[in-house]
């Protein structure tokens, strides 16, 4: 009796030794794995500098899965190597809309809704911090920049816009937030 409730005791230990275990490897390098993901989605879904739309949701998984069928999405990839990059995006009344900026590990380091936006449209320009110097020196003395002016943690990174509204119910995955966003060099005004 006794050399069998150690027995138990023995395998309830070994059991959760285990599971604690795993629990700590996954907390630790799970998180990373999932941002390294997230960026490898979108460099194999969106070329440089083009709004694309993300895919619809499916059950089987994929970049994406995990968001709501009824908002549409559109990503536009950057690499600030080849120049700041100006995003825009501008939003249909009624439209609850979001843009949100990631560095290349997938980690969200700025985002602003709608309810911050001038006339339903938000626009920044992303680069490096002497990208931003050079710009900042090419406009008129004492006036303000014209846009939202972000210093990117990392080289490459992308930005997301996120649209629900009524009319997203029946428009294909990615419509209207891929209507609203539009990105290209800082140089340009898309």
């Amino acid at each position: 009796m006794i050399a069998r409730l150690v027995a138990t005791f023995a395998y309830v230990a070994a059991a959760l030794l285990a599971a604690a275990g795993t629990h700590v490897a996954l907390v630790l390098f799970g998180a990373g794995a999932l941002r390294d993901r997230a960026f490898g989605d979108v460099r194999a879904l969106a070329p440089l500098g083009t709004p694309v739309a993300a895919p619809a949701p499916t059950s089987s998984g994929g970049p994406f899965a995990t968001r709501d069928p009824a908002t549409s999405v559109a990503v536009c990839r950057y690499d600030l190597a080849q120049g700041p990059m100006r995003i825009v995006a501008t939003f249909q009344p009624g439209d609850l809309g979001a843009l949100s900026f990631h560095d290349s590990g997938g980690d969200v380091y700025f985002a602003l809704n709608d309810g911050a936006a001038a006339d339903r449209r938000l626009a920044a320009v992303v680069g490096t911090a002497e990208q931003l110097k050079s710009l900042a020196q090419s406009d008129a003395p004492g006036a303000l920049a014209p846009e939202l002016r972000l210093e990117a943690p990392s080289p490459q990174g992308f930005a997301l816009a996120r649209a629900i509204g009524e009319a997203d119910r029946d428009a294909p995955a990615g419509g209207a937030a891929l209507a609203a966003l539009k990105c290209g060099p800082a140089a340009t005004r898309p």
